[in-house]
C-alpha cells in the first residue's frame, strides 16, 4: 500500500513492508506479495531487529525510489479500508519509538 510520509520535514511517498527475513545489513520486505532487499545501515538493521522481536507483523515504510527504510519518518492516520478493503472505519496507528525517539513502526 501506498502512503505518504513526512521526514526532515519533506513529504516522500513510500510503501509499507513486512519483515521477512534479515541477512547482516540486507533486509527482505514482503510488499504486497513481492520480496524487496533494501540495504541498511548497522544502527538501521539493530533498531529493526528490536521492533520485530516486539511485534513481529508491524509495518515499516520504505520508500522505493531509493529503497531506503524509513523508521524517523512520520506517518498519518490510515483509512482502516485503505489497508484491508474494507470498511469505514478510522484507526490510529501505534508509534514505536526506538532509542533516539524519532523511529516510527506501524502497528496495528
Amino acid at each position: 500500500m501506498k502512503i505518504t510520509v513526512e521526514q526532515n520535514g519533506k513529504q516522500m511517498d513510500a510503501v509499507l513492508g513486512l519483515v521477512k527475513e534479515i541477512r547482516g545489513e540486507t533486509v527482505v520486505f514482503s510488499i504486497i506479495g513481492k520480496e524487496v532487499a533494501v540495504n541498511a545501515a548497522g544502527s538501521t538493521v539493530s533498531n529493526l531487529r528490536k521492533i520485530i522481536e516486539e511485534n513481529e507483523t508491524a509495518f515499516i515504510p520504505i520508500h522505493m525510489e531509493t529503497k531506503s527504510i524509513l523508521l524517523e519518518a512520520k506517518v498519518q492516520e490510515i483509512l482502516l479500508d485503505e489497508l484491508a478493503g474494507a470498511g469505514d472505519e478510522r484507526i490510529r496507528i501505534k508509534c514505536w519509538r526506538i532509542e533516539n525517539e524519532k523511529s516510527t513502526v506501524l502497528q496495528f
